[in-house]
Formats: structure tokens, C-alpha cells, sequence
């Protein structure tokens, strides 16, 4: 026998089997993906405990029906899967939240409305709804122009005074990963661009007149160790200045 599944068939047929939760279905998908690998009726039928009459005949729905035709039991009844009411309220649960994959609307189908969706089948109906896979936009985090230019007053106001510092604390090898999902087809999902709170956790401050630079680890970022490293910009200054330190509005800087 030769192979008639080709790469793209037999990848969708392999998704299917991963999250397929009858073991009934899921034979099914094997027996078209062992005799892709030119395994024998005979073979298969000791593999999976099943009669050749049965594997011959998930063949032949296979080959008129695909995966519908091949797990659904209903298939030939051409039903709708879901009533207009169901796919409208589908819809909107896409615009509110972005599926990482067809898999998990395949199981929110599932798990939602009792109705059972093949990949390619719940592929077909997402580009009906009107959305297409593709990645989220990011877009940087921007302040206020209004408080920016209060700020910059209120630095300016501080120069002279004492030595400025700016800080804030960073986490080394963690950002803002953007992925792809299931979003209406002309619409672009934004995300924020900032970094994350995990791996490394390095406090550290600047003072823009000469550069000098402190920093610190801690295991974590909070109100103890903001003070601990204020303790850290006094004894890099043990001349009794006044330091001034400037920071965002994180929670470890509040308090």
C-alpha cells in the first residue's frame, strides 16, 4: 500500500490525535496514520483490537469525508455544528480573548456547547466568523504628555540641590513575548511592551551628571529592599548631601 496522506494531511490528523479524548476517535486516527506507514489491515487490526471490516471501512470515510467524516458519527447528517445564536456568542468570546491555538477552541467549543469540531473543520468556521491566526501587536507603554512635562519642572526645580538619581529595578532574560492567535481579520491586538517580574531581580540607579552607578541583587524586588538599597546610595555618598531618587510608581517604591 502506498502513502496517500501528504505532510500538511498528515500533521492535521496527528493534531487531531493529540486532542481527541475518546480512545474510540482516537483509533480511528491511527488506523489512517498506520496505513499511511504502509501497515496491513492484518497489523493494525492486532495493534488496535479492531476488525479489518472496521479499518477498511474508517478508510473509506476518511478518504470521502476527511477527519469529519472520519470521527464524526453524525457526519453524513451535514448538520450545523453551531446555531447562529452560538456562533455570534463565539465571536464576541474571540474578540475578548485571544486562542493561542485551534486546539483551545476546539476544546472551548467542546467543554462550552457539547458540539465536537475537527481542526480543520473549527479552521473553516473561525474564517467564516471572520478571523485569521496572526501575531498581537506590541506598542511601547507611554506616560501622559501633561505629567512628563510636570516632571521635567520638577527635575529642573531639582538641579543643584543635592545629587539626582533615577532608578528601578530590572529582570535580565524576561520580556514581553508576543505570539500568534485567533483575531478578527483587519484588527490588531496590542499589547504592552514592558518587562516581566522574574528571573534575576538587579536594582540599580544613575546620576546623570557624572554616571555613577550602583547596583544590587536581592531575591526579590520589594518595599525591604527599595530601603535596603537606599542604604546602599548613602554609604556611596558618606558626605552628608542631599540625595535625591527618583523613581516610577511601582508597588516596591510606595509606601
Amino acid at each position: 500500500m502506498y502513502k496517500f496522506l501528504n505532510k500538511d494531511q498528515r500533521q492535521e490528523l496527528l493534531d487531531e490525535l493529540q486532542i481527541e479524548r475518546s480512545k474510540r476517535y482516537a483509533d480511528r486516527i491511527r488506523v489512517i496514520l498506520l496505513l499511511d506507514d504502509n501497515q496491513t489491515y492484518k497489523d493494525i487490526s492486532k495493534f488496535l483490537f479492531l476488525d479489518e471490516g472496521s479499518i477498511a471501512n474508517y478508510r473509506k470515510r476518511y478518504m470521502e469525508g476527511g477527519i469529519e467524516g472520519l470521527i464524526l458519527d453524525e457526519y453524513s447528517t451535514k448538520r450545523t455544528k453551531l446555531n447562529l445564536v452560538e456562533e455570534f456568542q463565539l465571536a464576541n468570546e474571540l474578540d475578548d480573548r485571544i486562542f493561542a491555538s485551534t486546539k483551545e477552541v476546539v476544546n472551548h467549543i467542546f467543554k462550552k456547547y457539547k458540539v465536537k469540531f475537527s481542526i480543520s473543520g473549527c479552521n473553516n468556521l473561525l474564517h467564516r466568523l471572520g478571523f485569521s491566526f496572526k501575531k498581537a501587536k506590541g506598542v511601547p507603554g507611554k506616560a501622559k504628555k501633561k505629567e512628563q512635562e510636570e516632571f521635567i519642572e520638577k527635575y529642573n526645580s531639582l538641579k543643584g540641590k543635592g545629587k539626582i538619581y533615577f532608578g528601578d529595578a530590572t529582570h535580565p532574560l524576561h520580556n514581553t513575548i508576543l505570539s500568534a492567535g485567533w483575531i478578527r481579520k483587519g484588527e490588531e491586538k496590542e499589547v504592552f511592551t514592558n518587562s516581566g517580574r522574574n528571573r534575576v531581580n538587579v536594582f540599580g540607579a544613575i546620576s546623570i551628571d557624572d554616571l555613577d552607578i550602583v547596583t544590587r541583587s536581592y531575591d526579590t524586588i520589594n518595599q525591604i529592599s527599595v530601603c535596603n538599597f537606599l542604604k546602599a546610595l548613602r554609604e556611596r555618598n558618606p558626605n552628608g548631601e542631599k540625595i535625591y531618587f527618583i523613581l516610577d510608581r511601582g508597588p516596591s517604591n510606595n509606601g
